[in-house]
């Protein structure tokens, strides 16, 4: 418990009857509070934990707890919940539970499957993340990591994933980095210098070129076999954890196959197109 032990809130939370009662301590003698006596009397003792906590769901998603009120509910996750794996909130259950994620870098054509699988399977949880790091911060009200709602997924999973040419990514990545200093006011739009430019694509090369060697968390070694070139995809990994790498400028037709691999009738659109944006910022000069 001390791992997540928050001194100033333990004093300033309303422990009885919603008031504060160690407002006195000192950040030492609130410590010693805690493990002497605080823990005994099921006291809130982690700001972090606390806020994750929606008691109400909480108390309906685990009825085996028989948790009758929301301060016991609050209880229980504080002191067994998070350390049982339980879910504290909705996001958090939705997410885990989701057996649609388009994981893959940025730049690679995910939000148009993203919104091709929405309008498939409306009432799903589509997660989309870049990485591990986008996750935490697309998805804050979820307790858990990215690689934690992998592992504690039960259902099968389905990822897809884009690749394009290496170049044309890092060109879109310099373009899009632009539009937003761009949009900032810390830049305007026009032509862009040739030092910028590759200072920005030797930069992002590593992000490119290693992305796939998370294995998407589950094992799912993407290197096993080589990319169907002429199909323009290739299905890596088996059962229940399987991911569907497509080539980005085939996307467009592979409406079919990328639905045989979800099980839902996919259309795709096309969405977050970075030729489209600022074509001044494709000039560019010494």
């Amino acid at each position: 418990y001390l791992r997540y032990f928050d001194s100033e809130f333990y004093r300033t939370h309303g422990h009885i009857q919603g008031k504060p009662d160690l407002e006195h301590l000192t950040r030492v003698e609130a410590v010693t509070h805690f493990v002497v006596q605080g823990w005994r009397e099921r006291r809130a003792y982690s700001r972090f934990l606390h806020a994750f906590c929606e008691p109400e769901f909480y108390r309906q998603a685990h009825p085996e707890l028989r948790l009758q009120t929301d301060g016991a509910a609050v209880r229980h996750w504080l002191y067994q919940g998070f350390l049982a794996g339980r879910d504290p909130n909705r996001t958090t259950m939705r997410l885990r539970k989701s057996p649609y994620h388009v994981f893959n870098m940025a730049k690679c054509g995910s939000r148009s499957v993203v919104e091709a699988v929405t309008r498939a399977a409306p009432k799903a949880t589509v997660v989309h993340a870049h990485s591990s790091v986008d996750f935490a911060l697309t998805y804050p009200d979820c307790f858990w990591s990215y690689p934690e709602v992998v592992s504690r997924n039960p259902n099968p999973m389905r990822f897809v994933a884009g690749v394009r040419d290496p170049f044309s990514r890092l060109l879109a990545g310099y373009l899009q980095e632009h539009e937003a200093a761009i949009t900032a006011g810390t830049l305007t739009c026009g032509p862009a210098s040739l030092p910028s430019l590759v200072h920005s694509l030797t930069t992002a090369l590593p992000y490119v070129v290693t992305w796939f060697e998370h294995g998407f968390h589950c094992g799912i070694d993407v290197y096993a076999s080589p990319f169907d070139t002429a199909r323009g995809y290739s299905v890596y990994g088996s059962g229940g954890r399987q991911a569907f790498v497509y080539r980005m400028e085939r996307l467009s037709q592979l409406e079919e196959p990328l639905g045989e691999f979800l099980e839902l009738p996919i259309q795709l659109g096309r969405h977050n197109v970075t030729a489209e944006k600022c074509r001044a910022m494709a000039d560019f000069s010494a």
